[in-house]
């Protein structure tokens, strides 16, 4: 992820087609804008997708939790949110072939 200039790591804790969840001191307020880098490893392949967001929620640690920010994403480079969806719809096909969904 970066901002002005900077960046700063953080791992993905969920990933949905509207935004994502990363584990990491929260950094950011939240309206924070945001131009996002993310490795994802989808069976074969690891790719990286960018995309833009904004912070619309921060967890501060406690209770068993770890900290955290939620990003909703704004705008994807060209086809990215398609790798997302294709990820995304390969996930919920294994798990019904499990009985979990």
């Amino acid at each position: 992820m970066a901002l002005a200039g900077g960046a700063y790591d953080g791992a993905v804790g969920n990933l949905g087609e509207g935004g994502l969840f990363i584990h990491a001191p929260a950094p950011y307020a939240a309206g924070t804008r945001l131009e996002l880098a993310f490795r994802l490893s989808t069976p074969g392949a690891v790719c990286t997708l960018r995309a833009r967001g904004e912070v619309v929620w921060v967890r501060r640690a406690g209770a068993g939790r770890l900290h955290g920010f939620g990003v909703r994403f704004t705008d994807f480079e060209a086809g990215d949110a398609g790798v997302i969806e294709g990820l995304l719809g390969r996930r919920l096909e294994a798990r019904r072939a499990l009985g979990f969904a």
